[in-house]
């Protein structure tokens, strides 16, 4: 969306006038409408498509108001905070207009403002900004979650060497890995591997392994060794 967002405020999209800029000049026509020439802003503003997506839209967002050119609403908005809703808007115009050309689907108004109305609905849930939605009313649950847990590496006593070992998997690939860190929380070594685990339990056991054994043939015998997996530490005791 930013990238698009820079080509639209630069007169960048590979529009039908844009195209004849450059010299491919063809027969052009709005692929939202079928009645007109194609250009940024007909196809964002005055096709009679994104006209009712964004009627539709304006109609469930508070005090907002659409007049003049992208360029134009976009810097009104913007002193509101809400230049992002423009954003949206044209980013879903522009996956309905490439639709309709390059895959010849039918297009709904419907479909293109539920997916505006979603997103924005998502950033509002996510508290990206406040409810400017009218019928939105986030979920009570949504607003009791529990604050945030911090995790924190905590340091070994002087005279002692701390180990973090993690191992990683998924379907068809796994890895080990560890860092051994001082007092001072100064990395004094590392390793990490692919290895073979077909399970999750079978990539974080052999870490912990190799983690003791590096240590041991490194003459460190005053060490910790720290992982995050509850199974192992039960398998240890």
């Amino acid at each position: 969306m930013f990238f698009f967002q820079l080509e639209a405020l630069a007169n960048a999209l590979l529009t039908d006038d844009i195209l004849k800029l450059k010299g491919l000049r063809r027969p052009s026509c709005c692929y939202l409408c079928n009645d007109f020439e194609e250009s940024l802003d007909h196809l964002f503003f005055q096709c009679p498509f994104s006209q009712q997506v964004w009627f539709g839209l304006l109609d469930q967002l508070k005090d907002l108001k659409l007049d003049g050119t992208l360029s134009i609403c976009w810097l009104d908005w913007y002193e509101a905070k809400l230049s992002i809703i423009l954003c949206i808007v044209a980013w879903f115009l522009w996956i309905s207009r490439n639709q309709a050309k390059f895959d010849e689907i039918q297009l709904v108004v419907k479909g293109t403002k539920t997916n505006c109305t979603s997103y924005i609905q998502k950033l509002i849930k996510h508290y990206r900004f406040n409810n400017i939605c009218l019928n939105y009313a986030p979920n009570v649950n949504e607003n009791m979650l529990p604050p945030p847990l911090l995790i924190y590496w905590t340091p070994p006593m002087p005279n002692l060497l701390k180990v973090n070992t993690d191992g990683s998997y998924s379907i068809g690939d796994a890895g080990i890995e560890g860092v051994f860190r001082n007092s001072n929380g100064k990395c004094l070594l590392h390793f990490y591997s692919p290895t073979v685990a077909l399970d999750p339990l079978e990539a974080e056991m052999p870490n912990i392994c190799w983690a003791i054994y590096i240590a041991n043939i490194s003459k460190i015998s005053n060490l910790v060794v720290e992982f995050d997996s509850l199974t192992c530490f039960n398998i240890l005791q």
